[in-house]
């Protein structure tokens, strides 16, 4: 094998060979048709997570389903049976041997018989286009197929059509099997019907009832624009919730009401706060939006980490570094490596020591303020194998009109014309109007091997 992309990551066989690791790499048997299981999914032995998948899908090269996995000293034995998460459901799997393949030196086990098909051929009709209907009308079959009731595969398609139509396309196809893990686990209520209620003049508060965050959010949308409309100010909070995606979604409809817009919601624990060892927050985002008159809203969103934890998965998956440490590699050093970096699972904040405040700022307005999970506490999420928590979430929603400047709208306009004019800067969130615009028009590339995994 010699395309030269490292299936496996350098990090995972270092970490194979280091002293007084309690892990080896694997190689596991899984039954034929099975080798879109995807990179970091767990790995299980009597219903216990016990490691994670560092590769999979290697049937274009060799004649088995197989994927690589870290798993515990005592489990490495040739025929030790367990059970890895493909498709959102457990399938058998048995261990071949320890390391079948060296990821620096890409060569094969001399007992593994090599395919005829090459890299080349491999990548030929690799990806098929679809129109956003189609990417809203297969993302709702998948939802609807793992038990998620009309309304809210409803708001769930959409973001994950959305994404792909704006991006990062992480969040939307790629997303999908992660959604469904929480529903099929049992960790997320496919059929929930959040509880809304007036707790103040300007301020509402919700239990999602163990649903979807953005299914609330968008039940709560109208009664929060009339609130703010009203008061000039008002907020939605949410506990008892799950999110993934982009936060955007659910300021932009404000902003497009005319409304200023400011969302934040916690998650797991994943970010190291500056100087630490060990995760404490979660990659935290957040989003804000403001109307621009005669032109789409200015939307962005972030994560309080330096590289979102889906597009580190995205990127591990697809063979490539990050273009810049976005966490810490097994050895405690920031790494640009992605497989290293979901070994450890500990991101790096934006911004040094200005990221980690900004993350702690949103773990009191999500967590604290809504009466969600902290993002330490996992214990629940453990038990279930999801990759989200419980947390909470903060919606706030500002009516300009009714803070007396007049100009609000000039004032916009002046300073995303400074922005504009202004060598190659742009305004916050633009980049993704050209993106819309094109998959609109032309549709957009789905690779076969998502395609796969989803139908």
């Amino acid at each position: 094998m010699t395309e030269g992309r490292d299936f496996i990551g350098k990090t995972a066989l270092l970490k194979q060979k280091g002293e007084g690791t309690h892990q080896r790499l694997v190689t596991l048997n899984l039954p034929f048709g099975e080798t879109s299981v995807m990179f970091d999914e767990g790995v299980y032995a009597h219903g216990k997570l016990i490691g994670r998948v560092t590769s999979g899908g290697f049937s274009y090269y060799c004649n088995h389903d197989i994927a690589m996995a870290l798993v515990p000293q005592d489990t490495t034995e040739p025929g030790t049976k367990m059970q890895v998460m493909v498709h959102n459901e457990m399938r058998d799997a048995e261990v071949i041997d320890t390391c079948a393949v060296d990821p620096q030196a890409h060569v094969r086990a001399p007992d593994r018989e090599e395919t005829k098909i090459g890299f080349e051929q491999m990548t030929e009709q690799s990806t098929k286009t679809l129109s956003l209907a189609e990417v809203r009308e297969l993302a709702k079959s998948v939802l609807v197929s793992a038990g998620v009731d009309s309304r809210g595969s409803d708001v769930l398609a959409d973001i994950v059509t959305r994404s792909e139509r704006d991006g990062p396309r992480s969040h939307g196809l790629r997303m999908l099997p992660v959604y469904v893990q929480s529903f099929s686990s049992g960790y997320a209520n496919g059929h929930a019907k959040p509880k809304i209620e007036k707790s103040a003049p300007g301020v509402l508060r919700c239990d999602a009832d163990n649903g979807y965050y953005q299914v609330a959010a968008a039940e709560a949308r109208e009664a929060l624009i009339a609130l703010a409309q009203e008061n000039g100010i008002a907020a939605f909070t949410c506990a008892n919730c799950h999110h993934l995606g982009a936060l955007r979604f659910d300021t932009e409809p404000l902003a497009e009401a005319g409304l200023v817009a400011f969302a934040v919601i916690n998650s797991l624990s994943m970010v190291v706060p500056q100087g630490g060892v060990r995760p404490v927050f979660g990659t935290n985002p957040m989003s804000f939006a403001c109307p621009r008159e005669g032109d789409a809203p200015v939307v962005w969103d972030q994560a309080s980490s330096m590289v979102a934890l889906m597009d580190i998965r995205m990127a591990a998956a697809e063979g490539h570094d990050l273009p810049r440490p976005a966490g810490l590699d097994p050895q405690g050093a920031p790494s640009t490596d992605p497989n290293a970096i979901l070994e450890t699972r500990s991101l790096l904040p934006f911004g040094e020591h200005k990221g980690a405040a900004i993350a702690f700022m949103v773990e009191v307005l999500g967590a604290a303020l809504a009466g969600g999970t902290l993002s330490v506490n996992n214990e629940e999420r453990e038990s279930f194998g999801a990759l989200n928590i419980k947390g909470g979430a903060t919606l706030i929603a500002i009516d300009p009109t009714r803070f007396g400047n007049t100009a609000f709208n000039e004032y916009i306009a002046r300073i995303c014309a400074e922005i504009s004019d202004n060598g190659e800067a742009r305004v916050p969130g633009d980049g993704r109007l050209a993106k819309r615009a094109a998959a609109e028009a032309d549709g957009i590339e789905v690779s076969n091997e998502v395609l796969a995994a989803l139908t």
